[in-house]
């Protein structure tokens, strides 16, 4: 592993729910995202990699990421200090990842079944998918 070295011209720190990247003397980090002021510990962005995954497994991955989130949703104010922010968390995450490769098939069950219905021009309601989750791809 390569030593980390700062960059006083860069951002340090990534907000997980709206991804604004920002330098830590811009505000206490402690007070949430200067941005869209989640309570959630920001990443530091030094930390950033690359992975060689297949698309199937970092679907698997996805899938279950999302139903457990969307189960624990009603339990996470003590986490975050709302409901409803780890569904938001992640599918911000997957949004990223779906954008880098948006022909490929959706990550997520929210995003298969919103395809699914813009193929079909249906509108399915589940009460275990978040209808806000990311996108489906625009290529298919």
């Amino acid at each position: 592993m390569t030593k980390k070295t700062k960059n006083q011209n860069k951002p340090e720190i990534r907000c997980v729910l709206c991804r604004a990247e920002v330098s830590i003397a811009v505000g206490n980090v402690s007070e949430g995202c200067p941005n869209c002021g989640t309570p959630v510990l920001p990443m530091d962005i030094m930390d950033d990699v690359e992975l060689k995954i297949n698309w199937h497994e970092l679907k698997l991955l996805c899938l279950w990421s999302e139903r457990w989130a969307n189960h624990t949703d009603t339990n996470e104010e003590a986490f975050t200090g709302e409901k409803g922010k780890i569904s938001s968390i992640l599918f911000s995450i997957v949004g990223l990842l779906q954008e880098q490769f948006p022909s490929f098939d959706p990550l997520t069950m929210s995003g298969e079944v919103a395809l699914a219905d813009r193929e079909k021009g249906t509108k399915t309601i589940l009460p275990f998918i978040d209808k806000d989750g990311p996108a489906p791809p625009t290529q298919h």
